[in-house]
């Protein structure tokens, strides 16, 4: 058996199933974005044979050449990254499997409303459908969606013990600040329901990355749905998140270098930049 690992960032084409008019969203990236592709095989199976396509014309641009990892039990991974595309549409083809089409696009004004999450495990004992470290190497997953962090779906918390004295005077004992962040999803369009599920399974990453920005499910939080409009599978999410603040510095200093967020770089996150929705 062999599979497409589901913190791969492109998806297969669940059109059929569709109970209305298909989401008009289709997936984009950055030039500079890595798109992480694992697929993780057992009983010898050979590396899969896929072939990036011009979505429009349908030609073949290129074949993706997979690296293989041995891991214990007989199990492969083969993995590469597609980067350095040109402009424009594509989608992979893999035997008869049909996969989701994206896009490839350096405007600034359409990459302003999108984010880049950036996920991964610390270690591969946490999931056995996704390896995110090969000989000790940490590797990030690139994910990029349609939304931002609204000015208004910001709150606040605290997680404090408090003692009161014999006057009725009321003490912390101890208070620790944070801070609640809604990341919405979709735009003005909505995007298709894969979108929630995705980002579900990233929020279960110990590494999760906002625009380099570290962050973390706000307690059990999953992503919250609702329907652009009737009959329309197009949707918009909402997850909240909590800033991780008291970081490793070794890890994060690694990390950083990982996600490309460096002194110079284009891309580079800035912490109080607001996105318009």
């Amino acid at each position: 058996m062999i599979f497409l690992s589901p913190f791969t960032p492109i998806f297969l084409d669940e059109s059929k199933g569709i109970d209305g008019v298909a989401s008009r969203q289709m997936q984009l990236f950055a030039p500079s974005d890595r798109i992480l592709v694992e697929f993780i095989a057992t009983n010898g199976e050979s590396a899969p044979a896929v072939s990036v396509c011009d979505h429009h014309s349908g030609d073949e641009v290129y074949t993706l050449y997979f690296s293989t990892w041995e891991m214990s039990g007989g199990v492969k991974l083969f993995f590469t990254e597609i980067t350095g595309l040109a402009e424009g549409c594509y989608h992979l083809v893999n035997g008869e499997a049909a996969y989701e089409p994206f896009r490839i696009t350096a405007d600034e004004v359409e990459l302003a409303q999108t984010v880049l999450l950036q996920y991964a495990n610390a270690d591969n004992r946490q999931r056995t459908d996704a390896v995110f470290s090969v000989n000790g190497m940490q590797r990030f997953f690139d994910f990029r969606v349609p939304g931002g962090f609204k000015a208004g779906g910001t709150s606040f918390s605290v997680d404090n013990e408090q003692f009161t004295t014999e006057y009725g005077d009321t003490i912390d004992l101890y208070a620790l600040d944070a801070e609640v962040r809604t990341l919405t999803i979709g735009g003005g369009i909505g995007v298709p329901v894969w979108y929630g599920s995705m980002v579900n399974r990233i929020m279960c990453c110990q590494y999760v990355y906002v625009d380099g920005v570290r962050y973390a499910r706000n307690e059990s939080s999953t992503p919250e749905v609702s329907q652009v409009a009737d009959n329309v599978d197009s949707f918009v999410f909402t997850q909240q998140m909590r800033r991780v603040k008291r970081l490793n510095p070794t890890i994060e200093e690694s990390n950083a270098l990982l996600l490309r967020r460096t002194s110079g770089d284009k891309y580079l996150a800035s912490d109080n930049k607001q996105r318009k929705i």
